[in-house]
């Protein structure tokens, strides 16, 4: 068995999400349009008056299109999911047949994704600390969701068991995407900022790309580190992982 590492799950990762970055980027802009619509008419709204910018309405807009987010994120990771286990077996996935698989856990991934993301933010609320001990402890939760074929709650349960002895270095993993997502956003910030007075839209353009590399990066660290977990714990192959997708 292959021991568990942040290197190779770094490495690995890296190597895919560039490799396949046109899919990748295609399948999370496609989850992240309605949020840009959304984002243009509220800014068109605020502009006319019509909302109030410190308003309740839109604080209370602003949640909901939140928690509409992080369930986003999910679905959109469910799709890309295919697409990393068929290049992990040395294969291409079609966009359609990433969406297809998507949709075919759709309910039980939104699920998944309502309980997931309220136990976080409650943690999270609460004192910081526990919400991280979920979203490690839950990190591969939704891989597992789509890959066995499993209920939201089996999913929570069965990265549990996953991670169980692998806490620190998957934190570590986390908070290397946090700094890799950071640095790309500040770059990406720097790059729209001398366009901003003359391209109005360059804002909401620039925020869907970047969440969109934000989004399918994080989707790609999320499998590998599902994949490399299941072949150091259980001695399952790629080849063995992927076939649930034939």
């Amino acid at each position: 068995m292959t021991p568990f590492s942040i290197g190779s799950v770094f490495n690995r990762s890296l190597s895919i999400f560039f490799q396949d970055l046109p899919l990748f980027l295609s399948l999370t802009l496609v989850v992240y349009a309605p949020f840009v619509i959304l984002n243009l008419g509220v800014m068109a709204l605020i502009q006319s008056g019509a909302l109030d910018a410190q308003g309740p309405a839109l604080i209370g807009l602003g949640l909901v299109t939140l928690m509409l987010f992080s369930i986003a994120i999910q679905l959109a990771t469910a799709a890309l999911i295919h697409g990393v286990f068929r290049r992990l077996r040395g294969e291409r996935a079609s966009f359609s047949e990433c969406i297809q698989t998507g949709l075919s856990r759709l309910g039980t991934v939104f699920i998944y994704s309502v309980i997931s993301n309220i136990a976080i933010g409650l943690g999270t609320m609460l004192c910081v600390i526990p919400g991280l001990v979920l979203q490690t402890m839950w990190y591969v939760g939704l891989p597992a969701v789509v890959v066995e074929n499993l209920d939201a709650t089996d999913g929570l349960r069965r990265s549990d068991v996953l991670t169980t002895n692998h806490r620190w270095p998957i934190f570590g993993i986390i908070f290397l995407v946090a700094v890799f997502n950071n640095v790309a956003g500040m770059v990406a910030s720097a790059l729209a900022l001398p366009l901003q007075g003359t391209v109005p839209l360059v804002g909401p353009l620039v925020n869907a790309f970047l969440s969109s590399f934000i989004i399918a990066l994080g989707a790609v660290f999320t499998a590998v580190t599902y994949h490399d977990l299941r072949v150091s714990k259980e001695g399952i192959d790629s080849d063995e992982l992927a076939s649930v997708f034939d």
